[in-house]
């Protein structure tokens, strides 16, 4: 049998060079046919460059190419992808004023996992792997960085700072602290966070000209050095994208709920010159939300996250929370808040502020059982942080206010 298997191949292969016009286009020269008969014996593998899951626990997402391709761009191929045709190719890059040339790109601290002590600046530049890329999304899958902390003098100056300006502003004399810093060419910047801030993320406007870059900018204080270690995937996103988030929206969350977290909430402080918008994704069938603190499972329940789940500066110590005109320093914004589930005809106001997102019959700023934290029901679909350069010791306890961490449900349509 296998003889006469191999004695049909040879017939057919001998018929084929016979008969070329039968196989190819008449217009085709002798090397034209000589060649389509070689190739036409093969199949072309092609596989898209999607992103692929990887082999390793330290860079999880890779693109998948052919094993050529990820080696000419100085990749590392970590597992297999396409049915075992293409590799998942990682790249990262750790050298400070490193470019960036890559969709799905770590960035990581030099020596990484190790910490990194060194001072001063370590800056990446992101130039666009297509034409077509608006946004950037940054990941920070490990991110612990030094942060401004509070002192017996001056609390209300320095606490919660980020960066080298930090010690132009505070009344006791010390050393500027750490911060990162995303700039694109559009104008509209994140705003510089510091901390830990492992697990969050930002998104960052390019700018539309195909030559346009971004900056990635590490400022190293020289205050204690020892604790900072990054991680950080940083996507890029096209202008077509269905999956591009509004202009405007620093941060974008997706799901029915979902957490969101200042900047900086994992280090218990809330950070000072901050400014931008969380979005949230609305739903198929869902037309509000509710937020309310993380940690308080019913109405009836006291929220127990740690951190405080709510600490803001300046609400008056007679009633723990603070809306509107009792909340210049620092915010939230929930644009038409009204407290209820979902909603009832009590209107209340924009920005929230204190030790309590809302609060029912409170008499004290710790917020317990005879005091408890309530939702705020709005039809929007985004939260507005804000806080200024100063004054950040919450009143009327003249402790560092912690910052935030709600939990957003949306209610469906009736």
């Amino acid at each position: 049998m296998l003889k006469l298997l191999l004695l049909f191949t040879i017939l057919v292969l001998v018929q084929s060079n016979r008969s070329p016009s039968k196989r190819f286009d008449y217009h085709l020269n002798k090397t034209s046919v000589k060649q389509g008969k070689v190739f036409s014996l093969f199949n072309v593998v092609q596989f898209p460059n999607d992103v692929c899951t990887t082999t390793s626990q330290t860079f999880t997402k890779g693109t998948c190419l052919a094993s050529s391709e990820c080696s000419s761009k100085s990749g590392t191929a970590t597992g297999n992808c396409a049915a075992g045709f293409g590799v998942c190719c990682v790249f990262s890059i750790s050298t400070c004023g490193s470019t960036i040339k890559e969709n799905c790109t770590y960035i990581t601290n030099p020596g990484f996992p190790n910490t990194y002590s060194t001072t001063g600046s370590c800056d990446f530049t992101v130039e666009k792997s297509s034409a077509d890329i608006c946004q950037l999304r940054l990941e920070f899958n490990t991110f612990t960085m030094n942060i401004m902390p509070t002192n017996t003098i001056g609390a209300n100056s320095n606490y919660g700072c980020c960066g080298s300006s930090c010690a132009t502003i505070i009344i006791v004399a010390t050393t500027p602290t750490d911060s990162i810093t995303l700039e694109g060419q559009s104008g509209v910047n994140p705003p510089a966070v510091c901390g830990i801030n492992t697990g969050s993320h930002m998104y960052l406007e390019t700018g539309a000209d195909a030559t346009d870059t971004a900056t990635i900018k590490f400022y190293l204080g020289s205050g204690a050095t020892g604790s900072r270690q990054w991680n950080i995937k940083v996507m890029q996103i096209s202008c077509t994208a269905a999956w591009r988030v509004p202009s405007g929206c620093v941060q974008y969350y997706t799901g029915v709920s979902n957490n969101v977290k200042s900047f900086g909430y994992a280090s218990g402080q809330l950070l000072q010159k901050q400014n931008y918008n969380a979005c949230v994704r609305q739903e198929l069938g869902y037309c509000s939300m509710l937020w309310r603190e993380a940690g308080q499972s019913s109405l009836a329940g006291v929220a127990t996250a740690s951190p405080d789940p709510f600490s803001f500066p300046d609400a008056p110590a007679t009633t723990g929370t603070g809306l509107n005109s009792l909340c210049p320093n620092a915010h939230v914004f929930i644009s038409s808040a009204n407290l209820g589930e979902p909603a009832i005809a009590t209107y209340l106001g924009n920005t929230f502020c204190g030790e309590a997102l809302n609060c029912d019959a409170c008499v004290t700023a710790v917020i317990g059982p005879s005091g408890r934290p309530l939702p705020a029901a709005t039809n929007s679909f985004y939260l507005g942080v804000f806080s200024d350069s100063g004054a950040m010791a919450t009143n009327p306890t003249d402790n560092a206010a912690t910052g935030f961490n709600l939990r957003y449900t949306q209610q469906p349509c009736s």
